[in-house]
């Protein structure tokens, strides 16, 4: 149900819908964008050109890359918990292991769902992507944005009022890391 969502989301279930951004070519593949980079393909929801207004350190990418294993840590009680699940399960099939980096699983308190170390930015022991919704907000160039990407410590954290708003946070991350997007 949570991929459907998403497709509606996205509005598109086109196949090989090509353009170009950054000299990366883009392709549409059923629900998600496919960006050819020089590591691989990376994959998102969203075109880059939408996630221009989100401000990403390059410090932050270099942290994320200088060890062969990234945690993602969530708050299983978080209310977008359903898309989080689907935002984890891409960075860990697709996302990091495209870059040679070994995903784990960490959580910010003890759930019997979840059989995950409980850890806190404070304490996490690999480079770790955070991934939460609240309601934060900010202005960027004159316009007024939710999501953040920032640093928490030991955690990258990835903090949006929305589900909508935290897929475009993610895919600017992987963007990001793949060189796609500055």
């Amino acid at each position: 149900m949570v991929s459907s969502i998403l497709a509606i989301w996205q509005g598109s279930s086109n196949t090989n819908v090509q353009s170009d951004y950054n000299g990366h070519k883009v392709i549409i593949d059923k629900t998600k964008y496919k960006i050819k980079t020089d590591s691989g393909y990376a994959y998102g929801y969203t075109y880059p050109l939408s996630l221009e207004v989100y401000t990403l350190d390059h410090a932050l990418l270099s942290y994320l890359r200088s060890s062969d294993t990234v945690a993602i840590l969530f708050d299983p009680s978080d209310p977008a918990l359903q898309y989080i699940e689907v935002l984890r399960f891409d960075l860990a099939q697709d996302d990091l292991p495209g870059l040679g980096i070994t995903p784990g699983f960490v959580i910010t308190q003890a759930n019997e769902t979840y059989p995950y170390s409980v850890v806190s930015c404070a304490n996490t022991t690999y480079p770790t992507i955070y991934l939460k919704t609240n309601n934060a907000s900010k202005i960027y160039n004159n316009v007024s944005v939710s999501g953040t990407i920032s640093q928490d410590v030991g955690c990258v954290v990835l903090s949006a009022p929305d589900w909508q708003e935290l897929i475009q946070l993610k895919d600017r991350l992987v963007y990001g890391l793949y060189g796609v997007m500055e």
